[in-house]
Formats: structure tokens, sequence, C-alpha cells
């Protein structure tokens, strides 16, 4: 019985988030683990700070107003082994004005996974991205051990 608390990788994908007009720094996680006979509880936490350049962001779906929302930054999580099985959530939600103004904070805690073997922090891959996307109705979660990669196809 007892908590650990363990630090895995989280990459910033740069190139995105500046093609949207984001800058991201001083990002960090936290994977809690309670353990209670043989059984784990889990969890994620991703904090960090992020500040919006509206000079940057040239592509866009909505209009350049004040008061309007830059592009959703996304935190990311999946498996290492199964990067195609990603859950997204929203990591900051805030108008232009005030993120071009000053950097942001932004934290972000998963739901809780229960498991008979721990996940280590090794065989998480943590991402922190953006795209210029209207709405996102996502919840950072560890997924489970049923899904399976769709194709997709593009159409112009």
């Amino acid at each position: 019985m007892g908590k650990k608390i363990e630090e895995p990788d989280v990459q910033v994908d740069e190139l995105a988030l500046s093609l949207v007009g984001w800058q991201v720094e001083n990002v960090r996680a936290r994977l809690v683990t309670e353990s209670f006979d043989g059984t784990h509880f889990q969890e994620i936490v991703v904090s960090g700070t992020a500040r919006f350049l509206r000079e940057d962001w040239t592509d866009r779906f909505s209009a350049d107003e004040d008061d309007d929302y830059p592009p959703t930054l996304l935190l990311g999580l999946s498996p290492v082994e199964r990067p195609d099985a990603v859950s997204y959530t929203p990591a900051l939600l805030e108008t232009i004005k005030k993120a071009s103004k000053r950097p942001v904070r932004f934290s972000q805690t998963s739901s809780t996974w229960e498991t008979s073997q721990r996940v280590r922090p090794e065989q998480i891959a943590l991402q922190v991205t953006a795209f210029d996307v209207g709405e996102t109705d996502l919840d950072l979660t560890w997924p489970g051990t049923r899904s399976k990669p769709l194709p997709v196809e593009l159409m112009e």
C-alpha cells in the first residue's frame, strides 16, 4: 500500500504549435500511482505555460477578434507501443486577448484508471500539440485494450 509519483517525458510538438500561434514552455508531467493489495490506481497530471502569438496564426478558421479563442491547445496520451490509441483533451481555453498578453499556466489531470500491472513512465507517450479545430469534446484517458486502428481516407 502506498503512493508513488514519477515523471514521464512530455513531447512538445513545436512545429504544430508554432503553425497555429502557440509557444509552450515548462511542461512537466506526473504519473501518480496508488497501490492497494496488488491493484494500482493511476492518473497523469500535466502542467505548463503557454503564450499565444497572434502574428504566427496565419491560416485560421475563425475571425481575428480579441474576444475570440485561439486554436485549442491539446494534451495527447497513449501507450508508447500503441501510438494509434492516443486520447486528447483540451489543455487551455483562453481568449486571444488574454493568451497573447502574457504567458498563461495550464494544468490537466487524466481520468484515473485501475490496473493489476502498473504502467511505468517509459510506457507512456505524452504530447502537447494543437490543431485549428472549432470544438473538441475529449477526455484524457488511458486507452482500453479493445481499441484498434481504423483506416482514414482523405478526400478533397
